[in-house]
């Protein structure tokens, strides 16, 4: 503390605070979390359609 933080000090306050600490944390999840599945199946299909090698 000294650097101007805030803190909450009642129980409606601390729940508020840690529903927004666990908004914060996941909506960059929710956010990148589908580019990185829809590569996964871009590549899957791209498998499926490929020839048998040999």
């Amino acid at each position: 503390m000294g650097y101007g933080d805030v803190a909450p000090v009642t129980w409606a306050g601390r729940l508020i605070a840690v529903g927004m600490t666990g908004g914060g944390m996941a909506l960059p999840g929710a956010v990148t979390g589908p580019f990185p599945a829809w590569l996964i199946q871009t590549f899957a299909r791209e498998d499926e359609n490929r020839p048998p090698a040999g």
